[in-house]
């Protein structure tokens, strides 16, 4: 049961991180197409 537990919130915690991660990559793509454009 706590296995179960630790690994779902392992599981979300990696979520977050991936959210994260593509969001930064988004925005710094995002950034410089923006650079480009002025």
């Amino acid at each position: 049961m706590t296995n179960q537990i630790l690994r779902k919130k392992g599981y979300s915690v990696l979520r977050f991180w991936e959210c994260k991660i593509s969001e930064a990559y988004v925005l710094k793509r995002f950034s410089k197409f923006l650079l480009i454009k002025e």
